[in-house]
């Protein structure tokens, strides 16, 4: 089964223009933001993912959605988010359809990061910048349709037990924020209901 990857943009947009997005209040200018970027991957609502260098000394290895820290020339978040995803990805911001501004979140050393949604023409001809990005990855939205695709884990944190859940597919493992962020955007839109049908196995 595919799903209608109009319908998928529609209720993203629609979700984010009817909702007043959770914005921090935090002025903090180490703040960072990432864009989840759609696409129509071969007929399969997919969205892309990077998987950090390994030599960086700041989240190397890990999974994520494109993006990153502010700089001084960024007047604003989404600036941050477009000119981060060119940087890393190749995407040039007039070849992305914007599609609206989701939640802040909080990352694990407790700065803001703000998460902008926008889609993509398939197939695109990515350019990842090799001192920060090891690879990139289409991975279907179906993969987050439903919390029983992942497998639970417990960590101690600062003293206190929490459970990650972490969605593999393809040798990525997507958890922590990234996973949240896509498991928070789907319930918004609805968009489980459109993809659930599908299957996402390679």
């Amino acid at each position: 089964m595919e799903a209608d990857f109009n319908a998928v943009c529609e209720a993203v947009r629609n979700c984010l223009e009817a909702r007043r997005p959770s914005l921090s209040a935090n002025t903090n200018p180490a703040a960072a933001a990432v864009m989840v970027v759609l696409m129509d991957a071969q007929g399969v609502p997919s969205v892309l993912l990077t998987r950090r260098a390994m030599t960086l000394s700041s989240h190397g290895g890990e999974v994520s959605l494109p993006g990153g820290r502010s700089h001084p020339e960024d007047k604003t978040a989404f600036d941050t988010a477009r000119r981060e995803t060119y940087e890393e990805t190749g995407i040039r911001p007039e070849h992305a359809q914007y599609l609206g501004r989701f939640d802040d979140y909080y990352a694990k050393d407790d700065s803001v990061v703000s998460v902008f949604v926008s889609s993509i023409a398939w197939p695109c001809q990515y350019s990842f910048n090799p001192p920060e990005i090891e690879s990139g990855l289409e991975v279907p939205l179906a993969l987050f349709s439903f919390r029983e695709n992942a497998e639970e884990q417990k960590y101690v944190i600062d003293g206190t037990e929490r459970v990650f859940r972490h969605y593999r597919y393809l040798g990525y493992d997507v958890w922590g924020l990234t996973a949240s962020i896509l498991e928070d955007l789907m319930d918004c839109a609805g968009i489980w209901q459109i993809t659930s049908g599908c299957s996402y196995k390679p």
